[in-house]
């Protein structure tokens, strides 16, 4: 009975550590909504702001051309009054006046800046994600099966019909398959991977730690991964294998925050939430590529790179 009253216990204070790291996650997502929308009307407010100065300006300048035409409107009036010799040389005056007066101001265009005031959530909060917490990611070449073509610089993979190197111990040799480094425990993480137009694909994470024989079983324990097929993404991991209802992308955002035991895809550049493992991760995970039987290549971009 005692050691039953200690699970509970425990249960309890675990789920209590949850509730407060959720209570603060969400405090700190409300702050930051906050800070967004503020900055967002003060951007909105000035912009507002200047147009109606200029568009006040564009008023007055049209206000004062619009005096000029009823004055010389009049000038002209009052010259069907005067002799013919003296009618043309008033006239010749006044179309060269005319010339220097009225030059018409053009019309302002009353149009805000879209981007001035445009930020959508989901946009924004990823946009956050990327400038703090992406890490430069590159190929474990211990991992890559032999097919494998890795670039100097470890961030390019491209599957080849030659063998490229004997496999070693840690190499996958049943499918074209390489992981990545450096492994995480701790921490959120973000990275992303040029897919192009390659037919067939999977990234996700993977148990860094597993066996070379559990990691290349037919449906291996400790994958969260998303996986592009022909024209459709399948999920497969820790959730069951389903479909999602989601455009073709270029390129994959990875997210992991390895507390919260969340693993995120985002289609980029769009930044369109594709889907999202929840589970408890027990070890250290590392990034995983499935490359597919084609030539193309699929590339890792940096944290330096503007566009991948």
């Amino acid at each position: 009975m005692s050691a039953l009253n200690k699970r509970t216990v425990t249960l309890r204070e675990q789920a209590e550590a949850q509730r407060s790291q959720l209570t603060s996650e969400c405090e700190k997502l409300m702050r930051f909504l906050d800070q967004e929308e503020r900055a967002a009307f003060s951007r909105l407010e000035d912009e507002e702001m200047r147009l109606e100065k200029r568009l006040l300006d564009n008023i007055a300048a049209l206000e004062h051309h619009g005096s000029s035409l009823r004055d010389l409107l009049r000038h002209l009036m009052l010259t069907g009054e005067l002799s013919e010799a003296k009618m043309l040389s008033t006239v010749k005056d006044f179309y060269l006046n005319c010339r220097r007066q009225l030059i018409s101001p053009s019309i302002f265009p009353v149009q805000l800046r879209r981007v001035e005031y445009s930020f959508p959530l989901q946009y924004s909060a990823l946009q956050k994600v990327i400038q703090h917490f992406t890490d430069n990611v590159t190929l474990d070449l211990k991992t890559a099966h032999p097919n494998l073509l890795i670039s100097k610089d470890r961030t390019c993979v491209t599957f080849t019909k030659k063998r490229q190197r004997i496999p070693g111990s840690s190499s996958f040799t049943k499918s074209p398959v390489v992981l990545g480094i450096p492994h995480f425990n701790s921490g959120r993480h973000f990275w992303e991977v040029q897919v192009g137009k390659k037919p067939k694909w999977a990234i996700g994470i993977c148990k860094a730690d597993s066996s070379i024989g559990e990691r290349q079983s037919p449906n291996p324990w400790g994958y969260w991964r998303i996986v592009w097929q022909g024209d459709s993404f399948n999920v497969s991991g820790a959730d069951p294998d389903s479909r999602l209802k989601a455009a073709r992308a270029t390129s994959i955002g990875v997210f992991l925050d390895y507390e919260l035991g969340e693993v995120s895809f985002y289609g980029m550049p769009e930044k369109c939430h594709l889907y999202t493992f929840r589970d408890t991760f027990s070890g250290p995970v590392c990034p995983y590529f499935y490359i597919g039987p084609q030539s193309e290549p699929l590339r890792l971009c940096s944290a330096t790179d503007s566009e991948c």
